[in-house]
């Protein structure tokens, strides 16, 4: 085996595991950030802005007595109740 295929494949592992670390380093804070909110204040809102928006978009789509419009009003409901609850924000 050359030593440019050599070379080649160890940089490709070391970055895949760094890539990997990395991920791993992001998700984990992001759950560290939720048990803090989880701890502090009991909860935190459901759905990120960006989601929010969709699911009003969504619902304003839908016929509200179908069932899937009465799961997105539903959807809708707890992140307004989210909101007036908690006074701390998770998504930003």
């Amino acid at each position: 085996m050359s030593l440019a295929a050599i070379v080649s494949m160890m940089f490709s592992v070391a970055a895949l595991w760094g890539v990997a670390a990395l991920v791993f380093v992001v998700s984990i804070r992001a759950e560290d950030a939720k048990t803090h909110l989880e701890a502090e204040q009991g909860g935190y809102e459901p759905f990120s802005p960006r989601a929010a928006r969709e699911l009003e978009a969504e619902l304003a789509r839908v016929e509200p007595g179908s069932v899937y419009g009465r799961a997105l009003q539903q959807c809708c409901n707890e992140q307004r109740e989210a909101i007036k609850a908690y006074p701390r924000r998770l998504y930003r």
